[in-house]
């Protein structure tokens, strides 16, 4: 857990650059969310079940249809996290991890954003078809995703909920 936790840490220290960010609603007829800033609120650090409109919407992306059985969607949590963006102003993502780390990982981003620890964007991986390589140009972080580790046929930490 204590890896995990380190290698969160420098990952968001590695691979994030200026730019601005965007708050992702809760639509998922677009696949592009809406750029709005939070003003004048409470920063928010939330994990719950996911809303099935989101589980639904993961089926065929970042849950590919033959995967379907081998994903619990009890054993995955739904985060709704504050963070500074590039801009300076405070930003709402959205992110899905394994539930058994959620509290670790929200821990994580309250201390970024206590910090004021710039972050470009947070968005699902749904919202890029879950497509690895376009949401990383996007410099998007996201965390799960099944998918197998390029050039190999070994799942990727991602298709275990775990970002690391």
């Amino acid at each position: 857990m204590a890896r995990f936790i380190i290698f969160l840490i420098l990952f968001l220290g590695v691979i994030f650059i200026n730019y601005n960010t965007c708050e992702v609603e809760n639509s998922y007829e677009n696949t592009q969310s809406d750029c709005t800033l939070v003003q004048d609120t409470s920063p928010i650090f939330i994990s719950s079940e996911i809303p099935n409109n989101i589980y639904q919407s993961m089926i065929g992306k970042s849950i590919p249809k033959e995967y379907v059985n081998k994903v619990s969607k009890s054993s995955l949590s739904y985060l709704k996290l504050s963070y500074i963006g590039f801009d300076g102003n405070s930003h709402i993502g959205e992110m899905i991890v394994n539930s058994k780390v959620s509290s670790e990982v929200l821990e994580i981003f309250k201390k970024s954003y206590e910090i004021e620890y710039q972050i470009e964007k947070i968005r699902l991986i749904d919202e890029y078809n879950a497509d690895d390589e376009l949401s990383m140009s996007d410099n998007n972080t996201s965390c799960f995703c099944y998918r197998v580790v390029s050039g190999t046929s070994r799942l990727s930490n991602h298709s275990y909920r775990l970002c690391n």
